[in-house]
C-alpha cells in the first residue's frame, strides 16, 4: 500500500458540471458527465474521483479513502495527482479556492450524436419548436400506443400488400401535379420524423433541442438535437430512439386510409414513401435510428466504439501482442455477447459491402457525370436563363459538391481515428 501526503486542496465540481447515473449492460460502468451542453462518457480513475465529489466538495485524503473503499486498493500519488490535474484542466472539477472556471472543454470521449453530422444548419429552434412537441407528446402514452400499435400493424400488413400488388399501376397513374405532391409530403414526412424524436424526448421527461440539416457522411439529413436523452433509463431512450419511426408509421397510415376513402394512388404511393422511411432508418450498421435502439437494447452507449475495440483486439492477436479483451466481450448477461457477436460479423460485411459501393459505383459515377450536370447547368443558362429548371440543375451541382467535400472529410476523420486506435493498440503493453 503506498503512503499518500495529504494536502490542503480541496476539489470539487466546476460549476455547470453534472455527474449523472449511466444506464448501460457494461461490467464497471461507466457515469454520464453533462458540460456546456456536452454528454461525456466517463469511466475508471476519473469516474470514482467524480462520484466522490459529486455530493460534496472533498480534499485528497479524502478522495483516496473513497478509492479505499470503492476499489479495494489504492493508487499511486502520481497517478492520482494527474488524474486530478487533468480532471481540473478540462474544467470538470476545480480547487475549491479557485473563483474563475474556464469556458472551454477539452477533447474527451463524448457520446453525442451529432457531432457525426457536419454542415449543420438550424432549421426550427426550440422555442418555436416547444408548442409543438408538447401537443405530440400524448401520442408517447403508452396505453395510447398499446392500443394504436396493433391497428397499425394490422394496416401495415394490407398496405405492403396492395403497394406491391399496385404497384405498377399506381406509378402509371400518376401525373406531374401527383410528384408535386408526393414531394411536398416527403419532406412533410421528414419533418413529422424529427418530431417524433423530439416529441418523444419531451414525453420521456429530458429536453429536447433544435431540428436542423446536415450532411452524414456524404448524404443530406434531416436531425434532431436530443442529446439531453441521454440522462435518461435505456428504456425511454428506445423511445426516442424509435419516436421518428412511430410517427412515419401513423402518418403512413393516415395516408393509406385517405387511399381507402378516396381511391387516389396519391396516397397510397405516399403511404409507401413513408414506409421506406421507416424500413431506411431500422438499418442498425450506421447512425440511424436502428442503430441507437440496438445500442439501448444491448446497453453499450456506442457500438462503432465497441466495434474499433474488437478490430484492435483482432489486431493485437494477429501481431502476437498481449491483450486483454474489449469491455464489450463482458456483457451481461450473457446471451447479450451472442447477440452482439451476431450483429458484429454483420457489421464487418455490411462495411466491407459499403466501401465497395461507395468507391467502385459512386465516386466513379460522380467523377463520370460531374461535368456532363455543369455541361447542362451552363447550357440551360444561356438558352434560358434563371428558370426553375436551371435553379434545379444549379441545386443538383451544389449537392454533389457537397456530398463529395462531406465524404472527403469523414474519410480523413475516419481514417485519422481508426489508424490511430490501430497504432495505440498495437504500441501498448
Amino acid at each position: 500500500m503506498n503512503e499518500y501526503s495529504c494536502q490542503s486542496e480541496v476539489y470539487a465540481i466546476a460549476n455547470g458540471t453534472e455527474v449523472l447515473d449511466f444506464d448501460t449492460s457494461l461490467p464497471a460502468a461507466p457515469i454520464l458527465i453533462t458540460v456546456s451542453g456536452r454528454y461525456l462518457q466517463i469511466g475508471g480513475l476519473a469516474k470514482e474521483i467524480l462520484l466522490c465529489l459529486r455530493d460534496n466538495p472533498c480534499g485528497i485524503c479524502n478522495i483516496q479513502d473513497h478509492l479505499m473503499r470503492a476499489q479495494g486498493g489504492g493508487w499511486p500519488e502520481d497517478q492520482l495527482q494527474n488524474a486530478l490535474n487533468t480532471l481540473v484542466d478540462r474544467n470538470l472539477i476545480r480547487l475549491e479556492s479557485e473563483k474563475d472556471v474556464r469556458d472551454s472543454v477539452a477533447a474527451s470521449p463524448s457520446i453525442d450524436p451529432g457531432n457525426y453530422l457536419l454542415f449543420k444548419i438550424t432549421l426550427l429552434s426550440e422555442r418555436m419548436l416547444k408548442p409543438i412537441t408538447s401537443g405530440l407528446a400524448f401520442l408517447f402514452n403508452t396505453r395510447l400506443v398499446s392500443i394504436m400499435f396493433p391497428v397499425m400493424a394490422l394496416l401495415q400488413a394490407i398496405l405492403s400488400f396492395t403497394v406491391l400488388s399496385n404497384l405498377q399501376g399506381t406509378v402509371a397513374s400518376l401525373r406531374g401535379t401527383d410528384y408535386l405532391i408526393l414531394l411536398a409530403g416527403n419532406y412533410i414526412g421528414l419533418l413529422l420524423h424529427e418530431l417524433g424524436h423530439a416529441s418523444a424526448c419531451r414525453a420521456g421527461g429530458a429536453k429536447h433541442g433544435v431540428i436542423g440539416f446536415g450532411f452524414y457522411w456524404c448524404f443530406p439529413a434531416f436531425f434532431t438535437d436530443v442529446t439531453d436523452a441521454w440522462r435518461l433509463h435505456r428504456g425511454k431512450r428506445a423511445v426516442v430512439d424509435a419516436g421518428g419511426m412511430y410517427m412515419n408509421l401513423i402518418a403512413a397510415s393516415l395516408a393509406f386510409i385517405l387511399y381507402i376513402a378516396t381511391g387516389n394512388h396519391v396516397f397510397l404511393a405516399l403511404a409507401g414513401i413513408y414506409d421506406m422511411v421507416v424500413w431506411i432508418s431500422m438499418w442498425p450498421f450506421v447512425r440511424l435510428d436502428g442503430y441507437w435502439l440496438m445500442s439501448d437494447f444491448l446497453g453499450v452507449p456506442n457500438l462503432m466504439d465497441a466495434n474499433v475495440d474488437i478490430c484492435v483486439w483482432l489486431v493485437r492477436k494477429l501481431v502476437g501482442r498481449p491483450a486483454e479483451s474489449p469491455t464489450v466481450c463482458r456483457l451481461r448477461p450473457v446471451w447479450m455477447r451472442g447477440v452482439y457477436l451476431v450483429y458484429y460479423v454483420l457489421f464487418c460485411c455490411m462495411a466491407v459491402w459499403m466501401i465497395y459501393m461507395l468507391f467502385a459505383i459512386y465516386v466513379p459515377h460522380v467523377f463520370r457525370t460531374f461535368p456532363d450536370l455543369i455541361r447542362e447547368f451552363t447550357r440551360e443558362l444561356r438558352m434560358a436563363g434563371i428558370t426553375l429548371r436551371s435553379l434545379g440543375k444549379f441545386f443538383h451541382l451544389l449537392i454533389v459538391l457537397a456530398s463529395l467535400v462531406a465524404l472527403s472529410g469523414v474519410l480523413y476523420r475516419t481514417s485519422r481515428t481508426v489508424l490511430r486506435a490501430l497504432a495505440q493498440g498495437i504500441r501498448s503493453t
